[in-house]
């Protein structure tokens, strides 16, 4: 029996759309299966979590990355009961489905559920709260922020990203950060951004840690240092490419946790693209790993 939570709202509608196509597909080939739609946020977290509980041993999760992130804390929450996650793209950006391999198309991506094959992952952890491919500070938060904005004035997709990457290069203040690893190795850098990394990418396709591997029980730790403001806008294309490493003011490594302080007043922190507290920030690997349909 396969269980799928699908939020209909992902993708500006497309998840609605992606679950009819699929309850048709299923219902041809005779496979048993119940639905449950999300309505508020937060809610695929509770579904999951029940469902878990209730037996359920193959839970899908049709949408994007913000309900693949909500079903993946349900079941890691609920610690009766075993399943493995399946994955159906259905959002906007989809980034973790890109990390482990999913087809984007959701008849494909259900066939490979439908093959049984299964895969152990690492979930990343921030101050207590499951991530799953990109958490960290400073440049990407002043976007997210006004990316935010932008959309007042009409402005969707990717123009409002770039516009808002043009704005946060305009406004945003370097920022003062303390990196202490789990060695004990202290790193103190005036930076543009501090990125902690399970997969490889965020936004939509950002390739931000281009080495990370979701099963290697390593967090890949990304911090672009300090640079002259003009080159944010022309060294971006490689940003998004993942050919970011060869830049002199990159510093990359992996290690099992990391803690970042600011050396001023506390940043705030971008969790898969949702801007969640503040540091000082605690980041880790969960205890026990993910199974995931691949």
């Amino acid at each position: 029996m396969y269980y799928f939570i699908a939020n209909p709202k992902a993708g500006r509608g497309l998840g609605q759309k992606v679950m009819q196509d699929l309850k048709a597909y299923l219902s041809k080939k005779g496979l048993p299966h119940d639905i449950a739609y999300t309505e508020y946020p937060g809610h695929a977290i509770e579904l999951a979590s029940q469902a878990k509980g209730k037996g359920h041993e193959k839970i899908v999760a049709v949408g994007g990355d913000g309900t693949v992130l909500e079903v993946s804390t349900g079941i890691m929450n609920q610690e009766h009961g075993r399943c493995t996650l399946g994955i159906i793209p259905a959002g906007t950006g989809n980034d973790f489905r890109k990390s482990i391999g999913i087809p984007k198309n959701h008849v494909e991506a259900m066939d490979a559920i439908l093959k049984n094959e299964k895969k152990d992952v690492d979930i990343a952890l921030v101050n207590g709260r499951y991530y799953l491919n990109v958490a960290g500070l400073g440049f990407d938060v002043e976007v997210i922020r006004k990316t935010e904005s932008t959309k007042k004035f009409g402005l969707r997709g990717l123009a409002a990203y770039y516009a808002g990457v043009l704005l946060a290069t305009l406004t945003y203040k370097f920022q003062k950060a303390v990196i202490t690893t789990d060695d004990g190795r202290e790193i103190r850098r005036e930076v543009l951004m501090v990125s902690v990394a399970n997969g490889q990418y965020q936004g939509g396709g950002m390739h931000v840690a281009p080495l990370a591997k979701v099963d290697d029980g390593l967090l890949d730790v990304c911090v672009i240092c300090r640079l002259p403001r003009l080159k944010i806008i022309s060294l971006l294309p490689t940003y998004v490419k993942g050919e970011h490493l060869k830049w002199g003011y990159v510093e990359y490594f992996k290690c099992r946790s990391v803690r970042v302080e600011s050396g001023g007043e506390p940043a705030l922190l971008n969790m898969d693209g949702e801007i969640i507290g503040h540091t000082p920030a605690e980041f880790s690997l969960a205890k026990k790993p993910l199974s995931i349909f691949v």
